[in-house]
């Protein structure tokens, strides 16, 4: 705007005229503008507000009187005059300046064009003149400002440019009115000049009042909808809403609220409209020159801090704003109240009340959640301390529960993130780690955590100025997730520290073999056949494999889940092996064929074309019937044979060879893919390939996720990799989690793959979601 500025008062000057006679209007129209830049009405909430003013109307009458360069300078001066007056701070005062400067010249210039220099107002060239002059000199000074709006507050140029624009249109309709009014008044009847300020001044005030009404309303409606959306039970979230709606409330820079956890410590909380927060001990120098603080006092309750609204420049605050502040903090008192409540009472329930660790509850209610997500596996250390009845029957019950708190705080600071440490009752305490891959990954850690346990309890301790030996047992038990619930965990963790301080030995690990008690076991039977006759629990999920090169998926395998209305969300592992032993196994699978084949015809009817894959058990190869079967499910949802993929375990090809071989030339011949899962870790991979002809090979995720750091993992990924180019056939990784094992199988030359890398288990619905996205095994790359 200053180098705008500088061209236009150079313009002026190449081509100003002298006064003339009537030299009078000079002084007139500058003061003219002073007074339409001081008498202004307040359009935007907030330090950064755009201002209306009766500008337009002022140089109206100026370009009638006197020539446009005189009208410029006349302009430029009143302005300044009135920035002085307001004390306005210099760099936002010569914004103003500038402003005025260009929009005036840029009006002037328009209205030459038109009607040349002083126009009659009266004649209708005159008029359109004056009237695209008004508009000029409003658009480019709102554009401006809008600009500068824009930049300070971090919205949008057209956000800003499109807010209020009705009151902008009418306050350029009355600016035309007020000059046209005044110059009929002074070429008609120039004795009413006298009464002329009276009747604007109603005019103008009628406006304002107006506009106030309309900011005030828009005003309380953004502060009822703040407080609304403060409307949380976590504090955290409840202040970053309360600071970027403040911000964006009242136009502040940054808002702030310093306040006060449960435990005492200060907590100064910084943010602005954008949502960039940031958080920690309260004395943060502050580099805003202005602040405007309101204290969070809820009613006649205790106070929870203090708000502050904060601006990098002079500005002020009116009544009104200061009084909705008061509101907004009230409000929020209200809430982190509320907040506070629910945390105590969130802290009662899930709390030891002794040792201030998890209660059983959490445990159960954290259990239950990872137990339930389908992913990974999950461990649980169950710890018993040792002979703790002869120190609370020795001591007293006092120093029983001092020796808990130490114990509870040995334990507590070496508790790993992600890791749940509970006090279940008596001198019972329990260690919840999810997030290994495997299950033998998860016992190896939860092994190395119970014995960093047990050695922290190793060194002596005191307790009531007596020096104590303490030492424990434990138990520990892993699982993956969905193989059983809380409940049976925790039991099977405390069989297995059971047996521990039966054998004398510090730590054992559950055994099933051992474990005679197992209820899931025995009932699995009845249960599946409750299930199986319900609607809503065997159900499946989808796991899309992905072209490595071309990166679009190549189909989705079919994972069955079973909803077990007791144990949770069941894992294929936690309930088929046993199953295979029944007759059952016969409807599962034709169960899993209808959902499997009914989800890939939903997908067909919508455009989308993506195999499904199916695991076949053991048990169905040797069901002579089972060909026909899968041909009368095909023809019944109406799928081509070739869309379905049958996966085989190695392991389930070797058993009885005639009937299985007869299965799988039969499903071969009905135009259904067959797959070779887990591929390596049988005994005879080189002959199975070479017994059934085979469309892919899938490699095993233990080999995949053991090539990064072993080298004969890696030759075995190779050599399967190879040995699918040699037949034609597809190599499909599985387990891939890391991007190094991505590179890694690219670079063998691996066709595709599949794991949590790309994605997780899915509900039909998601998966439909990814292939669509991806556009379907035959869309476009990624």
């Amino acid at each position: 705007m200053t180098v705008l500025a500088a061209v236009c008062i150079a313009g002026v000057a190449l081509t100003l005229p002298a006064p003339g006679t009537d030299w009078w209007a000079v002084p007139l129209v500058t003061l003219m503008v002073a007074i339409s830049r001081i008498w202004i009405v307040r359009r935007y909430i907030g330090g950064s507000g755009i201002l209306v003013d009766w500008g337009e109307a002022v140089l109206i009458v100026g370009l009638v009187l006197l020539p446009p360069g005189w009208t410029v300078l006349t302009a430029a001066i009143g302005t300044a005059g009135a920035m002085a007056w307001k004390r306005f701070d210099p760099v936002k005062a010569w914004f103003n300046v500038a402003t005025t400067i260009v929009g005036v010249s840029a009006a002037a210039t328009a209205m030459v064009a038109i009607a040349g220099a002083q126009p009659d107002p009266i004649s209708w060239r005159g008029a359109l003149a004056l009237t695209a002059m008004a508009a000029i000199s409003a658009v480019v000074s709102e554009l401006a400002c809008a600009a500068a709006v824009a930049f300070s507050r971090g919205d949008t140029f057209r956000s800003v440019v499109f807010e209020g624009v009705g009151t902008r249109a009418l306050g350029l309709l009355l600016n035309l009115a007020i000059g046209a009014l005044i110059l009929a008044v002074a070429r008609y009847a120039p004795y009413l000049l006298v009464v002329l300020p009276p009747v604007l001044w109603l005019l103008i005030e009628g406006f304002a009042g107006r506009v106030r009404t309309r900011i005030e309303r828009r005003m309380w409606q953004r502060l009822s909808a703040a407080t609304q959306e403060m409307g949380h039970l976590d504090i955290d979230a409840v202040l970053r809403t309360a600071i970027v709606e403040s911000a964006k409330l009242f136009g502040a820079d940054v808002v702030e609220v310093e306040w006060k956890r449960a435990n005492g410590d200060a907590v100064l909380t910084r943010g602005d409209a954008a949502g960039e927060i940031w958080q920690g001990k309260p004395g943060l120098y502050r580099p805003e020159q202005t602040m405007f603080p309101v204290s969070l006092v809820n009613g006649s309750g205790p106070s929870f801090g203090e708000l502050r609204l904060c601006f990098r420049s002079q500005v002020r605050l009116p009544e009104r704003e200061q009084l909705a502040l008061a509101t907004l903090g009230s409000a929020l008192a209200g809430t982190m109240q509320n907040a506070y409540v629910h945390q105590q009472l969130h802290d009662l329930a899930t709390q030891d009340a002794l040792t201030g660790l998890a209660n059983r509850a959490c445990l159960m209610a954290e259990g239950n959640a990872v137990l339930t997500s389908g992913h990974g596996t999950v461990a649980l250390l169950l710890l018993d301390l040792d002979h703790f009845r002869q120190v609370n029957d020795t001591l007293g019950h006092e120093a029983g529960d001092d020796l808990l708190r130490v114990v509870a705080e040995r334990l507590r600071v070496r508790v790993a993130p992600g890791e749940t440490l509970a006090r279940l009752h008596g001198d019972e305490f329990a260690l919840l780690m999810p997030g290994q891959a495997s299950q033998g990954a998860a016992s190896a850690h939860a092994h190395a955590r119970a014995e960093t346990l047990l050695g922290a309890l190793g060194g002596p301790l005191v307790v009531d100025g007596v020096e104590l030996s303490i030492e424990a047992t434990a138990g520990i038990v892993a699982v993956e997730t969905g193989g059983c619930d809380t409940v049976e965990l925790l039991r099977r963790a405390d069989s297995a520290m059971f047996r521990a301080k039966a054998g004398g030995v510090q730590l054992l690990e559950f055994d099933a073999e051992r474990d005679t008690a197992s209820v899931d076991r025995l009932a699995l039977a009845s249960e599946m056949q409750a299930a199986l006759a319900a609607d809503d629990q065997i159900i499946i999920q989808l796991q899309p494999s992905v072209d490595l090169v071309a990166g679009k998926p190549l189909g989705a395998e079919v994972l069955v889940r079973w909803r077990h209305p007791r144990r949770g969300m069941l894992s294929p592992a936690s309930f088929i092996p046993d199953l295979e032993h029944t007759d059952l196994i016969a409807p599962l699978t034709r169960r899993v064929f209808e959902l499997a084949l009914g989800t890939y015809r939903t997908w067909l009817d919508d455009g989308i074309d993506a195999p499904v894959a199916v695991n076949l058990s053991a048990r169905s190869l040797l069901d002579r019937d089972l060909p026909d079967e899968v041909s009368r499910l095909l023809a019944e949802f109406d799928v081509p044979p070739d869309r379905l993929v049958l996966e085989i375990t190695e392991t389930a090809m070797m058993s009885e060879l005639e009937v299985v071989d007869e299965v799988l030339t039969a499903l071969r011949d009905r135009g259904v893919r067959l797959s070779l899962d887990d591929f390596g870790t049988g005994f005879s991979s080189l002959t199975s390939v070479a017994r059934v002809t085979v469309d892919e090979i899938k490699i095993d995720r233990q080999f995949v996720i053991a090539m990064e750091s072993s080298r004969q993992a890696e030759a075995v990924v190779r050599m399967t990799v190879g040995l699918a180019h040699t037949l034609g056939l597809r190599a499909i990784a599985e387990g891939v989690e890391t991007a190094q094992q991505r590179a890694e199988l690219m670079k063998l030359g691996c066709h595709g793959a599949q794991g949590f890398f790309f994605y997780p288990p899915l509900d039909p619905d998601d998966a439909k979601i990814v292939l669509a996205a991806r556009g379907g095994p035959d869309g476009p790359p990624e």
